[in-house]
């Protein structure tokens, strides 16, 4: 068009208007006023109510909707206003909501990619009222200062991190991270932080590893809670250092002690887990005796 979607709803009895409906409606009902345009009450945009084409977010005149008011003279430059559809009364759009709908618009983009590489998770990340409660999650956490939230300034590293821990299925697979161009280990310390902050009730640090790698690696939860459960009556020994290792050598140990198929190459994928630290905290708790693993889960089964 050869002027602005803006100057045109502002000045409709431009001669250039042209209206794009199919087939166009003459005369156009935005240009002799004999219809209101659609508003949308969250983002103030104005939509032709025939044609659907946008006619941007205009500042209005302090007298479009009311009568002339010396007293609330202001600068149209100055205030950006949303008309409700009655013109009971105007809302200003504020940061919060725009900020809210900017990163809404620019995890949208990164969905093709996810679609490629991962589609269930692509799935759940599309649905609207997933990415609205991750989106209000996510201020949250940034509002109250949570301190990993604020330092990670990769806003699409915390919404997948939100949505994965919302899915309760554990993170994308690993080529799905890579091509969202993330590290999966900044997404596995985000992730696991926020099963933290959710599990007050998990006090163990390597039960709050084997209750969320359990996710990843797609082990049952009873197993998982078995595993957690064992875990805490025996508290076994382990020359390995790091809780994420010992967790993952318990719960593999558990699991294949309850008859559940689970391969090691899974459990070297994980962020933090190394194949000679696995194998090295597997052989710690098979020295002590795994028959009381097998034990402990025939009992409880």
């Amino acid at each position: 068009m050869s002027i602005s979607e803006l100057e045109q709803f502002l000045d409709t009895s431009s001669p250039r208007f042209e209206c794009v409906d199919d087939p166009p409606q003459s005369p156009c009902p935005m240009e002799n006023k004999s219809k209101d345009p659609i508003i949308n009450s969250t983002t103030g945009e104005r939509v032709c109510p025939l044609c659907y084409i946008s006619l941007g977010f205009p500042m209005e005149r302090s007298d479009s909707f009311f009568d002339d008011d010396e007293e609330s003279v202001e600068s149209e430059s100055d205030v950006e206003f949303t008309y409700i559809a009655e013109g009971d009364r105007i809302q200003e759009t504020t940061t919060e909501q725009k900020r809210i709908n900017d990163r809404k618009e620019s995890f949208r983009k990164s969905l093709r990619v996810m679609s490629q590489y991962d589609l269930d998770f692509a799935i759940f990340a599309s649905n609207e009222n997933n990415i609205d409660t991750a989106m209000s999650r996510l201020e949250s956490l940034e509002k109250s200062e949570e301190p990993l939230f604020v330092k990670t300034r990769s806003v699409l590293l915390k919404t997948v991190a939100v949505l994965s821990h919302m899915r309760k299925e554990g993170m994308p697979n690993q080529t799905c991270i890579k091509a969202l161009g993330l590290k999966s280990q900044n997404l596995y310390r985000l992730t696991r932080h926020l099963e933290v902050l959710d599990r007050p009730d998990i006090e163990s640090g390597v039960s709050r590893e084997i209750d969320f790698i359990s996710k990843i690696v797609d082990v049952p939860s009873a197993v998982a809670t078995q595993a957690i459960e064992s875990y805490e009556r025996l508290r076994p020994a382990n020359s390995v250092i790091s809780e994420t290792v010992r967790a993952a050598a318990w719960l593999f140990l558990t699991a294949k002690a309850s008859g559940v198929k689970v391969y090691k190459k899974d459990f070297y994928a994980l962020p933090n887990v190394s194949r000679e630290a696995f194998n090295k905290s597997l052989t710690t708790y098979e020295e002590q005796g795994n028959a009381y693993i097998e034990e402990i889960v025939s009992d409880e089964l």
